[in-house]
């Protein structure tokens, strides 16, 4: 497979875990997983390529590297000092103009979603620390879904671009003890799945440290109030052998995300008493997220945390992301 190196714009089914530094990480997992015929919603990234132009034209190259050799100096000993150079970082970037001929690609690429799919968007951080392999930023970048127009689009991924230079992520990779100078950011641009069910499967036990079941979390909706904490989701436990489910907790949900066509966003939904006692999940359901997950982590080789949905509607199960469980 060719490494496009000077791509602004490439399609998922054209990259693949050989093009990390170009895409970042999560971009290239879901390239690996769509060649390998998983389920994964289609769509492209936005080049380290193109965000190297960005910062050239916009002449933020000096001005980003003097805020960085400030942070490097500081040695985070300096919180507000850190803070202040992040936000100065991020108004240069946010504020800064994509060039024509990068524009031009994204606004074409956004095109041909919405003629073959539909308007509406998921836009995702795609960062890859180079000297790092095991340091992802998971958690610590943006993501935005519901985005159904291209002004939309274009804020997103400057926002973007801007995360990967908040305070968080600036600790962190001090920690990590990697230089900004290797950090390579792609955005992930996708068809937004309208999830009726959505959640995690984590392919070892994280808290038993087992590798012989896996944990899958679930609840209506979107992921968003699992990941906020203010819903409470459906624990499965499978055993892997077997995919017999081992014990199950029903939690009450009293809400959910759902997307709402004639407001176009996501909105928080108070469910009836039925639903909210429902599992969120059949048995069918949960056997053939494990038997996916399952699928995954053999090809990677390592216990996997992956984040899945099931679209509304059709109940079709889609992969959202996958990454290592950093923690056995």
């Amino acid at each position: 497979m060719s490494r496009n190196v000077d791509a602004f714009v490439l399609w998922l089914d054209e990259v693949d875990t050989q093009h990390l530094s170009l895409v970042g990480r999560k971009a290239a997992i879901l390239g690996e997983l769509l060649s390998l015929g998983i389920p994964v919603p289609y769509g492209f990234v936005i080049t380290d390529y193109a965000f190297r132009r960005f910062l050239r034209i916009n002449s933020l190259d000096e001005k980003i590297q003097h805020f960085l050799d400030v942070l490097s100096s500081e040695k985070v000993q300096n919180l507000a000092l850190l803070s202040n150079l992040s936000n100065k970082i991020k108004v240069l970037l946010e504020g800064g103009r994509i060039p024509q001929e990068v524009k031009r690609e994204i606004i074409c690429a956004y095109n041909r979603l919405r003629e073959n799919f539909w308007p509406e968007i998921a836009v995702r951080s795609s960062a890859v620390l180079e000297d790092a392999p095991n340091a992802s930023f998971a958690g610590q970048l943006k993501s935005f879904i519901g985005i159904h127009n291209i002004d939309g689009l274009i804020e997103c991924i400057k926002k973007c671009w801007s995360s990967a230079f908040s305070l968080n992520c600036i600790l962190y990779a001090e920690r990590m003890g990697v230089r900004y100078e290797s950090i390579h950011i792609g955005v992930c641009v996708q068809v937004m799945i309208k999830s009726r069910s959505s959640g995690v499967v984590f392919t070892a036990n994280p808290i038993s440290k087992s590798t012989d079941e896996m944990i899958i979390e679930s609840a209506w909706g979107f992921g968003l109030g699992v990941v906020s904490g203010l819903i409470t989701p459906d624990i499965f436990i499978v055993d892997k052998t077997t995919l017999r489910i081992v014990d199950r907790r029903i939690s009450k949900k009293r809400e959910g995300y759902f997307w709402d066509a004639s407001l176009k966003q996501i909105i928080r939904k108070e469910l009836d008493n039925a639903m909210s006692l429902m599992p969120s999940l059949t048995d069918k359901e949960v056997k053939d997220i494990s038997a996916l997950a399952i699928y995954i982590e053999t090809h990677f080789g390592r216990p996997q945390d992956i984040e899945w949905c099931i679209e509304k509607g059709s109940n079709r199960l889609f992969i959202l992301q996958s990454r290592p469980i950093t923690t056995i």
